[in-house]
């Protein structure tokens, strides 16, 4: 079991990784090397999973080829994969969308966030989302408001078991099957396993 320091500071890393995450699911390529460095840099502080392995490999992957980010229109932006949770959990029953954007919306108005510029939905939203989770929470410990951190501990268990752990591993599987290139499936691999990885950050 960690000290209440250490968790913090695990804390604290994964916000700052789920942030950087969310802003390297971009088509520009510099910019995604940008971000993946710092990924690689952060991922020395988290434990052995198979996160580093997987940013490592997208970051050589993503350095290597200069067109690495050539099927981000035709994947993202053409509906082939759409970066959108609601796109997976309604895609049967599209009745189902708006009350799954509203249930994604209220948990970002509970913690007084102000999506903007597109559906609340957007995989790096809800990436967003759960980094300001993780930092809150090593807020409220750094401040011993057990009580609040305990608020945001089980928030974010709730929002990944209700929202992304519903959805990211369709999403990969979309991108694995259209993609021409390995850099998305790539990206999505990671993004999978840091869902995975986030949903139990103390105890991996």
């Amino acid at each position: 079991m960690e000290t209440t320091e250490l968790y913090g500071d695990r804390l604290l890393t994964f916000a700052l990784f789920c942030n950087i995450l969310a802003k390297s699911f971009v088509p520009d390529r510099e910019k995604m090397v940008e971000n993946l460095r710092k990924l690689a840099e952060i991922s020395v502080n988290l434990p052995k999973t198979k996160l580093r392995e997987l940013v490592s490999e997208t970051l050589q992957h993503v350095e290597e080829d200069v067109e690495a980010a050539s099927d981000y229109f035709r994947l993202f932006e053409l509906g082939v994969s759409p970066p959108y949770e609601t796109s997976y959990t309604a895609a049967v029953k599209k009745e189902n969308m708006t009350f799954h954007k509203a249930d994604v919306a209220g948990f970002y108005r509970a913690f007084g966030v102000k999506h903007s510029g597109d559906y609340p939905d957007h995989l790096a939203a809800e990436l967003e989302f759960l980094s300001l989770l993780f930092l809150k929470e090593a807020h409220a410990l750094k401040h011993n408001d057990v009580e609040n951190a305990e608020i945001c501990r089980g928030t974010r268990e709730k929002f990944i078991q209700q929202h992304l752990a519903n959805w990211v591993d369709l999403f990969s599987q979309a991108i694995e099957k259209n993609a021409k290139k390995p850099t998305y499936v790539l990206w999505a691999r990671l993004l999978s396993e840091t869902v995975k990885v986030a949903s139990q950050p103390v105890n991996v």
